[in-house]
């Protein structure tokens, strides 16, 4: 009985460490997605900031408003 029980125990023991480094892996590839997604959200800011640059408003009487919404959706 009693190395039934040390058997189960390591396995148990086995288990966890894996789960854990299972758990270490994704959080780590999810940073770095999550990196990625940061560099090109700045890339395409950065695009975006420099076609406004260059695309001439047409001068029109009134008010012209600006402004942005950006959504990040992480996979």
């Amino acid at each position: 009985m009693e190395f039934s029980k040390f058997v189960k125990a390591l396995i148990s023991e086995q288990i966890c460490e894996e789960a854990q480094r299972h758990e270490l892996e994704t959080v780590a590839e999810l940073e770095e997605k999550i990196s990625d997604l940061r560099k090109l959200l700045q890339d395409k800011e950065y695009a975006i900031q420099e076609l406004e640059k260059i695309k001439a408003i047409p001068e029109q009487e009134g008010v012209v408003v600006k402004f942005r919404e950006v959504y990040l959706c992480i996979v």
